[in-house]
């Protein structure tokens, strides 16, 4: 029984398809950094992207920059 196992996963391990599949964890495991650093850019962008657009209506409402504070804080 457990030589059979045991040949079993010894032809697992040498097959193609286990060996893409490590190459894909060891590509992923690289790309992880990259994907971290967008998934920061991101959140990033979307903060930013709220300030401008507090800073566009009070400007379009003719309001004193001085409100913006208050708005950010609703936000």
């Amino acid at each position: 029984m457990q030589a059979s196992l045991r040949k079993k996963t010894k032809e697992h391990i040498s097959s193609k398809a286990h060996k893409l599949c490590v190459k894909q964890e060891e590509y992923d495991a690289c790309n992880a950094i990259t994907k971290r650093i967008d998934k920061m850019d991101e959140r990033y962008t979307a903060s930013t992207c709220r300030v401008y657009n507090t800073v566009y209506s009070l400007a379009k409402r003719c309001r004193p920059f001085s409100d913006i504070e208050d708005e950010i804080e609703l936000q």
